[in-house]
């Protein structure tokens, strides 16, 4: 954001407020069958990345039966029966019904499943965070193998590599039979920022710091000025000719204006809203200065025009004209581009007496005051 403001001019500003973000740095994915992340990152939660199943062997023998008679076809738990050839597609896997000999069948998984999506063995499928295969060993599916971890937008990242998502900054790990995401670091502004260091991004700066014993948060931590300085909350600073406050608010963090910067005869001070101060004579004339706005626009304004001569002194409101003798006009009027200029003016006799509109010098004044 910018803050511009001169004599005629507005200085604008919006609230500006970040959030928190965090995620636990470990989730893992068990690599013997399905992987699912737990969704969002949201504001101090994490994300675990754990199976949904146990050892394919429990699977397969709570559907095996083995009779002493000639088979011909095999009967699940649920009474299901199955020829030989035919398959049964369960939560996991499909398995055909095979005959092994004389007395003895089995259930064969032949395919994978992943919430409802059938892979071939060597296939492979994207979920929210993991590549899924669908792994074999001879003729034999063994199950879902977690062969990459996922990125944004979707992208395949190897173990051993680093990636962006949902703002954090991960890398992709296998520990034994567990795949997992690490975050080591933050992703602020679409850069990526390490662990304890800091990145300024326009009017704020922010940090990448640990959350709890095993987490990782990305933090607005305060406010920066023209000069690149940083401030935290409660401290005051300027910026181009204005009094800024790097306040806290139950979002984040806001930048509020609580004044102006004013210079009275040559010296530099800071002054609130309503306040007023004289600038430094140019000749005869002069201004009284006023400081208009609150926390969201501010403005330098002048409120008095000022001249100073043989026969004293004289103040004009902005907007008037004032009679300094008898035949001098000071017009304190603003022009159609905001500014106000001061002038001393020769005006005829007539003009002086009467109360009515007038043209002094090019000026038009509303009326001339005493």
């Amino acid at each position: 954001m910018s803050f511009n403001a001169s004599f005629g001019q507005r200085a604008s500003l919006h609230e500006a407020s970040m959030q928190w973000f965090t995620i636990l740095v470990i989730g893992a994915a068990y690599l013997q069958l399905s992987a699912e992340r737990s969704q969002s990152v949201a504001k101090r939660s994490t994300n675990n990345y754990r199976s949904d199943g146990n050892l394919l062997e429990d699977d397969i023998w709570n559907y095996v039966e083995e009779r002493r008679k000639l088979p011909t076809g095999c009967v699940l738990n649920n009474g299901k029966y199955l020829n030989f050839g035919e398959t049964y597609k369960s939560t996991h896997y499909v398995f055909r019904c095979e005959k092994v000999n004389s007395t003895h069948f089995t259930l064969r998984p032949v395919k994978c499943v992943v919430a409802g999506h059938e892979l071939d063995r060597g296939e492979s499928i994207r979920t929210a965070s993991f590549v899924l295969t669908c792994r074999q060993q001879g003729n034999r599916i063994l199950g879902l193998q977690v062969s990459a971890c996922v990125g944004d937008f979707g992208y395949a990242v190897a173990f051993g590599k680093t990636f962006k998502k949902d703002g954090f900054l991960f890398r992709c790990v296998k520990k034994g039979k567990k795949a997992l995401h690490i975050a080591i670091g933050c992703v602020i502004h679409g850069t990526a920022v390490s662990l304890s260091e800091t990145i300024t991004v326009g009017d704020f700066w922010y940090k990448c710091a640990r959350y709890g014993s095993s987490g990782v948060q990305s933090k607005v931590m305060g406010c920066v000025d023209n000069y690149d300085e940083r401030f935290y909350p409660g401290e005051k600073y300027r910026k181009d000719r204005f009094v800024y406050l790097c306040k806290e608010t139950s979002v984040g963090i806001s930048i509020a204006l609580i004044g102006c910067i004013g210079k009275e005869f040559d010296t530099e001070k800071e002054y609130a809203f309503g306040q007023s101060w004289y600038t430094k004579p140019v000749g005869p004339s002069s201004f009284r200065m006023i400081c208009l706005g609150n926390e969201t626009s501010a403005t330098v304004a002048i409120a008095q025009c000022i001249v100073d001569l043989e026969l004293g002194r004289k103040v004009a409101n902005v907007g008037q004209c004032v009679k300094y003798d008898d035949k001098r006009v000071l017009t304190c009027i603003e022009d159609a581009n905001g500014s106000v200029t001061a002038r001393l003016a020769t005006v005829d006799q007539r003009s002086l007496d009467e109360n009515y509109p007038v043209t002094v010098e090019g000026v038009e004044c509303p009326r001339i005051d005493d």
